[in-house]
């Protein structure tokens, strides 16, 4: 069964009635989309993945996520075998820090252990200075932030669209970086693969070499 990447609009959940919060008003400085989840198929109950600093996770988690208003979700299917997305699930269980039998557990609802792999709060900053379209853009966001650019990621810690794209990343050859791709990138990137039916493997890379 196909797993998914589910990727946060907050402008059209403000369309809705859902207030921005700060942290959506600076990542729409440089993103549409200002979160990204992984969702697991039906095999694993449809649990959600990613790094986030919410619900004080500041890291990975698992959490039970209804996406109750569809309308403020962009969705990516990710085509996955039985054995690819286990093994995507096993490496996800790793850095959330918890057994990979957790969902043995009744009612699991948020899940986290304590030496989860943490968020990249600081280096999430190399995404102010990226370039725009505009030229006028990019000179204020220079002006602005120069101040960041000595700044690398982390090899240990990540945020969300980084650590979505790490685990598709696992299967499918997604050609970039995955520290390099913001909530919009990483959408826009698979929207090329999956869409348009560009779809290339790590497991076909293996066998053509």
């Amino acid at each position: 069964m196909d797993c998914k990447i589910m990727s946060y609009n907050a402008k059209q959940a403000q369309l809705d009635g859902k207030p921005l919060t700060m942290t959506d008003r600076l990542i729409m400085l440089r993103s549409n989309l200002t979160h990204s989840e992984f969702r697991f198929s039906n095999r694993y109950g449809g649990i959600s993945f990613s790094f986030t600093m919410a619900d004080g996770a500041n890291g990975a988690r698992f959490k039970a996520i209804k996406y109750s208003h569809p309308k403020r979700w962009e969705k990516d299917v990710i085509p996955l075998t039985d054995e690819q997305e286990d093994m995507i699930f096993k490496e996800a269980c790793r850095l959330v820090d918890v057994p990979v039998d957790f969902l043995a557990l009744a009612n699991v609802k948020f899940c986290q252990g304590a030496n989860h792999a943490k968020y990249d709060l600081i280096g999430l900053l190399i995404h102010a200075t990226k370039k725009s379209k505009k030229w006028w853009l990019n000179g204020l966001r220079f002006s602005l932030w120069c101040w960041t650019l000595p700044i690398k990621p982390s090899d240990t810690a990540s945020w969300c669209s980084e650590g979505c794209a790490y685990l598709v990343g696992m299967v499918h050859k997604i050609g970039v970086s995955p520290d390099s791709l913001d909530p919009q990138e990483l959408h826009e990137l698979l929207q090329r693969m999956f869409c348009k039916g560009q779809v290339w493997t790590n497991a076909n890379d293996q066998k053509a070499s």
